[in-house]
This record gives C-alpha cells, structure tokens and sequence, in this order.
C-alpha cells in the first residue's frame, strides 16, 4: 500500500477530514499544514485564535470550549476539533516532517506551490519518487466533508493501480471526469539525491546493460555513492539577506562546504545530517538547489542584463531561477520558459514565487519543436523593442501559462526581434542521473522494461531533440547563443546529435565551454560527421559521476554566424 500525506495551511479541517476519512479505510496516511502558525476563526475577523504547530487538539478544544462554548459549537470548531483529536494528537507542520511519501495530496493551490517547492530543494531519499497532487477544496466544514470523500475516491484509484507513476495520468483523468467541481494539479518529483546504498549491478536488465555497451557506458556510474549536493545563492535578494560562506557552514554544520571556482555564488556541500531544507538559508529562500552541470549550461549563455533569453525545455525551474538572477533588474532583459506539461509548469512557477524571481519570466504551456512567440516588445512601461508600424504583422494572442503583470499583456506583436539567448536543456533518457535509473530497484524492473527501455521511446528521442534544436535555432538572433544539453550519456544524444547539427546548420559554429576545475570525461567517437570529431573533442564538454563527481550531462555551445 502506498504511503499518504493530506496537506492544507494548518492541518485543522481540510487535511484532518481526509485524514480521518482515509484513517478509517485503513489507508497509511499522515497530515500537514504549510502555515507558519495554527489560525482558527476567532470572536471576530480580526481576532483569530493563533497556536504554534505541535499544540495538540486536545488543549486547543478545552480553550476555546472555556473561552465561549456556544460560539464555537455555532461555528463547528468545537466539532472539528473533537474528530481531530480522536485521529491524532496535534497538528503537524510540513517542513519540520522527515517522512517520505508515495502519494502527497494536498488541499489548496498555495500549499501544492509551497509542497513542491519544498520537494524540489529537499533532497528525497534514494529510490523514492512523489506524486503531489492537488485537488482544490474551500475552507469550510461543508466543502471538506465533500473534499474528503473525493480524496478517499482518488486514494481507491490510485490502490487499484498495479502502476502508480505509469497510470497516474489515466488515474487523474479519470477522477477529474467523475468530479468536475475539484480542480486537479499534478506533479511527480524524482530528482532524488543519492545516498551512501549501495547497488548490485547484476540486477541491471540485459536489455539496459546491452543499451549501456552500445553507448560505452560504464555501469559502474551507477554504484557512485555520496555525490555533493549543489546550490547557488539567491542572488536577487538584497547582499545583506544572503548568506556567507562562513554562515553556510555553520548552518550545515560542516566545513565542506565550497565555492565553485569561476562560477558565482555556487557552492557544493558534502550532506550529513543537516538536509538543504533544514537551513535557515533555505528557509528564507536565499539558497536554492541546482546541479552544478545545470549551472555550467546556463552560464555558457553569457547572460548580460538586456539579454532576451528563451529557455525551450524549461522544467522543473532551477535554471529559470538563475536566468532571473543573472539578468538582475537594472536592465530589461526577461526570459521565456516553454514546457509542454502543465504540471511541470506549476513546478516552475513555484519556484519563482518562492525566490521572488519571477519578475523578468513568463511561462507557456506549449510544444518546444514549434513554439514561436517572440520576445516581449515592453517590460511594463519599459520599451525592449521599438514597435513600427511598418513592420507590425497581426499574430493571435497565446495567454501565458503564467507571467507578472509586466510581461502578462504582451500583445505578442511579430517585430522580427528573435532571441538572443536560447537553451535546449532537452528531454532525454536521463540515463546520467543515478536516482533516475536506482528507483527502479524499488519500482520493479518489469516497469523499468516498459518506462526506459521502450522501443518506441529510444528511437524517437534523438527526433525529438533535433526538432527542438532547429526550432531553437531558427527563434535565435544571428550573434546569439544557443546551448544544447541533456543528462543523457549515450552518443546518439549528445556527440552524434551535435554533429548532425553543425553538417545540417552551415551557419553555425561551435565554441569551447569552460569546465570550471571540475573533471570531464572524454567525447566519444560518433559516425555522423568524422571531419567534426577534433572540434567536438575541443569543444563539447561532458561529466559523470564517477571523473566528476556530478550527474551524467553533456553540452554544447552554438554560436550563430553573423
């Protein structure tokens, strides 16, 4: 059976219902609030009663019983509270949990932003992916009572289900159908950190070891333990609400904490018991996680203030992050992030909130092999591109998934301005990422056959990437940058992919990335182009786990001939 969270602001009446409702079917659940505080409706709007989290129900019932008994029997708090105390002792706060999780449902929007954000900087446990799922109830004992019931339907389906993260989508789909008046947000975080387990490489499938062989990959990649776990300073809050050096090691309650040489405000920290959610950093959203290749391709795109970035693949949102923070607010640079998935927008946009990053960024739910919305022509009243008349052509509107209301009424006029920055993190294999291929040892290999190792997938991926590095490519300004990466190690993907373009792409040229003092591993040998292969092996730059103490990744910088 999996193991359940229900999450609302103060794990009160939402969350507590579910609880209760899934507590009696014998579900393994747990509750939580995102609040800071516990707040109950008071005598008055302006008056409300406020307790810490951890004070139990009990206490809580007894006061406000004593304080004015009819008020509170009236209102239903009285009610409420003595099913709550009958479920479990207090409430709980989300962020000081250390339990992990295959299904987390939470009750409102904000506290789904407030989850994932949470998830995304973490660090889960080894083998351990997320579904969080939002469905949307109002904060009254009438809606809850019907929120929970839906829930406990949606916990039922998702049990039936021999394959949660394969039939999730069906799964919400079909719930969606059956209550239409619970809006539904969907995300699954499995960006795991790994730990010190090890891993017994005899499990692997044939098929995937043949796939490794094929690709000169060293399965040995997979036994790598104890990787650092990377993050960058939230360069976008005032220098006086960032952290030092000296205080990030204090908070992490260890000296291996260091400074990325060439890249600023990157650090890597060797974790013990102190997790990067744990710090008070963190928690004031002045650090947020990244891998240090991640940081390497966004940094190859030479980011300046006025820039015009567009990032193709841009999920789960770190990289837009940085993008914000390296275009700073002096200048009226702005970036545009496109993924194809809602979920893993919502993702983003969480993220942003958090690190009140979002000012310079707009969002679009679309496929990346077509998108062609070009830049903003304004930033609020501030002018990026001169509109002339002679040169305006009608286009029809696209709505933003999300963007600020500076960005958000862009009337997407067709200036001819392309962009001057442009990233192609693409979707891959994500064969380089050790947590990615380790939870299947959980999940079953069965299911790493059906997900990974499907016919259909592997020989339409290499299609995909091209698409969306010719569709990147043609949205790029002639001068510009275009960084094309993947946490794939296989060559199709990665050196056979970069050749391909260079022969297809006369106008392009490729230019050396700078490793930082990190330790890559060599460029393989592709069949594309021979003539290319010293300038790749000059150029390109790729890292592993076992030379470079990081996640498998690849990249290439494009430069477009003027």
């Amino acid at each position: 059976m999996a193991r359940y969270a229900v999450i609302c602001a103060s794990n009160q009446n939402r969350s507590m219902e579910a609880h209760h409702v899934l507590q009696k079917k014998g579900f393994n659940v747990n509750s939580y609030g995102t609040g800071t505080m516990v707040r109950l409706p008071g005598p008055s709007i302006d008056k409300p009663n406020i307790y810490p989290f951890g004070t139990p129900y009990e206490q809580v019932y007894q006061e406000l019983k004593s304080k004015d008994p009819n008020l509170y029997t009236q209102n239903g708090l009285l009610n409420m509270l003595d099913r709550n105390r009958k479920t479990k002792p207090a409430p709980q706060r989300w962020h000081e949990s250390r339990e992990v999780f295959d299904v987390i449902i939470t009750c409102e929007e904000r506290c789904f932003d407030a989850v994932v954000e949470d998830l995304v900087n973490r660090g889960q446990n080894l083998n351990q992916s997320t579904h969080v799922i939002n469905v949307e109830i109002k904060d009254n004992h009438e809606d809850a009572l019907l929120g929970g019931r839906a829930i406990l339907q949606l916990a039922q389906m998702i049990e039936a289900s021999t394959d949660i993260d394969a039939d999730m989508d069906g799964i919400i789909e079909e719930f969606t159908s059956r209550n239409p008046s619970f809006p539904i947000l969907h995300t699954l975080d499995d960006e795991e950190v790994p730990s010190s387990s090890t891993f017994d490489l005899s499990q692997l499938p044939s098929s995937f070891k043949k796939f490794l062989d094929d690709n000169s990959i060293d399965p040995a990649i997979y036994t790598v333990v104890d990787l650092p776990r990377y993050f960058r300073i939230n360069t976008g809050l005032p220098k006086e609400k960032r952290p030092t050096l000296e205080g990030l090691r204090e908070q992490f309650k260890t000296d291996q904490v260091q400074e990325i040489k060439g890249i600023k405000g990157f650090f890597s920290v060797k974790l013990d018991n102190v997790r990067l959610s744990d710090t008070q950093a963190y928690k004031e959203s002045a650090i947020f996680g990244i891998d240090v290749s991640s940081a390497i391709a966004v940094e190859a795109l030479s980011i300046t203030q006025d820039d015009q970035v567009l990032d193709l693949c841009c999920a789960p949102g770190a990289k837009l992050c940085m993008i914000s923070n390296l275009l700073g607010k002096e200048g009226v640079g702005t970036v545009t992030g496109v993924d194809i998935a809602e979920h893993r927008l919502s993702t983003c946009r969480s993220l942003l909130k958090r690190y009140k990053a979002g000012e310079r960024v707009r969002l679009f739910k679309a496929d990346g092999t077509t998108f062609s919305i070009l830049p903003p022509s304004r930033i609020g009243n501030r002018v990026i591109h001169e509109e002339h008349d002679s040169k305006r052509q009608k286009t029809e509107i696209v709505k933003p998934f999300w963007a600020p209301k500076t960005l958000r009424y862009d009337r997407q006029i067709n200036h001819g301005v392309l962009y001057d920055k442009v990233l192609v993190d693409a979707e891959c294999t994500h064969d380089g990422s050790i947590a990615h291929i380790l939870k299947y040892e959980k999940w079953g290999w069965d299911s790493f056959e059906k997900n990974f190792m499907d016919s259909n997938r592997l020989g339409s991926i290499t299609e995909l990437q091209r698409n969306l590095m010719k569709q990147g490519w043609r949205m790029l300004k002639k001068g510009g940058i275009m960084v094309y990466s993947t946490c794939s190690l296989t060559i199709s993907q990665n050196e056979e992919n970069t050749a391909w373009f260079l022969t297809e792409h006369p106008d392009a040229q490729i230019e050396k990335i700078p490793n930082y003092d990190i330790q890559t591993s060599p460029i393989k040998k592709q069949n594309i182009n021979q003539k290319l292969q010293g300038a790749l092996e000059e150029h390109c730059v790729r890292f592993d786990p076992i030379s470079s103490c990081t996640s498998g990744f690849f990249l290439v910088k494009f430069v477009k001939k003027l």
